[in-house]
């Protein structure tokens, strides 16, 4: 089982390396001569290769060497251009609340979510303008909501188009990003 893990870590890592356009020997060539990292990543490498390559019964991988990996695929992920890093934590405010309300969320922010019983609504100027020329104290929510682009935090930028879109993480509303 824990063979199992540790090539699911050691394939998350090169994955990751991957979609940068590195390899995991570029990568541990990449690390400080000597360093603790790089034998550590050196004698995994070598692991999985024998794993892969011959058989998994001879050798048993540690939890700290699957420990190690996800901590190395963390760090390459820290470099990626991910959503979490570009999002605005935009709070979104309740259908009962007064236009004014909405005015001052504008102010700071391009778009304002209002979170409904089905789903978001999301206000920009144009519609808060529309709304006031009707006269309306409150943003009147449609009864059926426009489609919106969705995408989770751990998402890459590189990987969306151009637009709004509505951040999730574990299908909870985070926050927005406009790329």
């Amino acid at each position: 089982m824990a063979n199992d893990k540790f090539l699911d870590a050691f394939r998350a890592l090169d994955s990751e390396l991957k979609d940068q356009g590195s390899t995991v020997l570029e990568f541990e060539n990449s690390l400080k001569d000597g360093s603790a990292d790089k034998e550590k990543l050196k004698v995994c490498r070598i692991m999985r290769n024998y794993m892969a390559h011959n058989d998994t019964t001879f050798l048993t991988a540690s939890n700290d060497q699957i420990k190690f990996l996800d901590s190395l695929t963390a760090e390459v992920l820290k470099k990626a251009h991910l959503v979490k890093d570009e999002m605005k934590r935009v709070k979104s405010i309740k259908p009962t609340e007064p236009i004014k309300n909405v005015i001052t969320a504008l102010d700071k922010y391009p778009v304002v979510p209002i979170e409904t019983k089905t789903g978001i609504y999301l206000v920009d100027k144009d519609i808060l303008v529309h709304q006031l020329a009707q006269g309306n104290k409150k943003i009147v929510v449609p009864a059926k909501l426009p489609k919106y682009k969705t995408t989770d935090k751990m998402e890459k930028i590189d990987n969306l188009s151009e637009g709004t879109y509505i951040v999730y993480d574990k299908n909870a509303y985070i926050g927005i990003v406009i790329i």
